[in-house]
């Protein structure tokens, strides 16, 4: 609905007519229609009727009012705390009833401080504005949310802790959470792991020197290991010292499945990077069956039976080809990517035509390194 001024011309004069005029959707076509007429322009103007009617039409709709009042600088801003996070996530909480957990399991403590609110404030912080305790302990202070105008940065201190002391108490809410008939337990999880570095130069605890995922090997590390649903809800994790290989951290969580969670038979998901005779050996005794990725040349088996047995590919796409190879009850699945593989006999190429250049133009000082002792 809107408002138009139709013009009209008689006895050479021109008159203006303000008409109010709705669109309607009549057999696949806009109609337009006049609901009615306020009268000529001119004698509305004249008269001040004109600026009464809008008057009128404003008092009823608020948002104009605000836009006045925006433009005649009338509106001061009392508070500007964000809203949309806490609706969100906090809907989420309480559908995954962590809300009503924590509350169950500090029942009766004497923390001084309303721990769920300062568990959800830690786990909003961490998914749009990631960083420190310190730093989310300022950043809640901008967000419009029940119970999180108390807290400060001590019982984010404290709050972590208690969350870890209860940790396995959480997974295990989390894991019932959605098992019913059909869902009876884990058929198949993936696993991985990932390294996390501090500041600081403190030899406390778990943190050690390591191989870091994010460069920065000369900080303190912790690695981070992550088992995940199918559905990509993660069930558990856990924490090692920062210098502790990958292949190390499997045993401890096969057999933190197997006490925990009421498992029958799963199928283990993980990286070449987790592999090794040893945790091969272990997964098959704790009666899992596993699909991981394989190193080239990691194992004797593969390198000598696998990569040497013929076979013709088949293509999946134009940059995935997979070969099935079959040694005793173990299958493999080799792949190659011959976009990738042409790439790299380029690259090689290459190189032997520079060291070819290098040798003819007598440069051989710059490709021999001798040590002296």
């Amino acid at each position: 609905m809107f408002l138009r001024v139709k013009t009209l011309h008689a006895n050479h004069r021109t008159y203006q007519y303000l008409h109010i005029v709705e669109n309607r959707w009549e057999n696949g076509k806009v109609r337009q229609r006049l609901v009615g007429s306020l009268g000529r322009l001119d004698q509305l103007l004249a008269s001040g009727d004109l600026r009464q009617v809008i008057e009128g039409l404003v008092a009823q709709c608020p948002q104009l009012r605000l836009l006045e009042a925006q433009r005649q600088e009338a509106l001061a801003v009392e508070s500007d705390r964000l809203w949309g996070p806490v609706l969100i996530f906090e809907r989420l909480w309480q559908e995954l009833r962590l809300e009503e957990l924590f509350n169950e399991l500090a029942r009766g403590g004497r923390l001084g401080f309303a721990v769920e609110r300062c568990a959800l404030a830690l786990v909003l912080q961490r998914l749009p504005e990631p960083g420190s305790d310190r730093r989310g302990a300022q950043w809640i202070q901008t967000l419009e949310a029940q119970g999180f105008e108390g807290l400060r940065l001590p019982h984010f201190y404290r709050t972590a802790g208690w969350l870890w002391r209860r940790k396995d108490r959480i997974e295990r809410h989390l894991y019932e959470r959605d098992r019913d008939l059909f869902n009876e337990g884990l058929d198949l999880v993936f696993f991985d792991t990932t390294s996390t570095y501090f500041e600081g130069w403190r030899w406390e605890g778990r943190a050690k020197l390591g191989k870091s995922r994010d460069h920065r090997g000369d900080h303190l590390q912790l690695i981070l290991g992550v088992v995940m649903h199918r559905d990509g809800v993660p069930v558990t994790c856990e924490i090692w010292p920062g210098n502790l290989h990958d292949t190390k951290t499997l045993e401890p969580v096969l057999e933190g499945l197997k006490k925990r969670f009421r498992i029958g038979q799963v199928v283990l998901v993980c990286d070449r990077g987790m592999v090794s005779a040893k945790n091969l050996k272990a997964i098959r005794e704790a009666g899992y069956e596993y699909i991981v990725g394989m190193k080239m040349r990691g194992l004797l088996e593969v390198r000598q039976q696998v990569l040497k047995r013929a076979g013709r590919y088949r293509e999946v796409k134009h940059n995935l080809w997979v070969k099935e190879v079959w040694v005793g009850e173990r299958r493999y699945v080799v792949c190659v990517n011959p976009e990738r593989a042409e790439k790299d006999r380029q690259d090689r190429q290459a190189i032997l035509q520079k060291l070819e250049a290098q040798l003819a133009s007598g440069g051989v000082k710059g490709l021999i390194s001798v040590s002296v002792r």
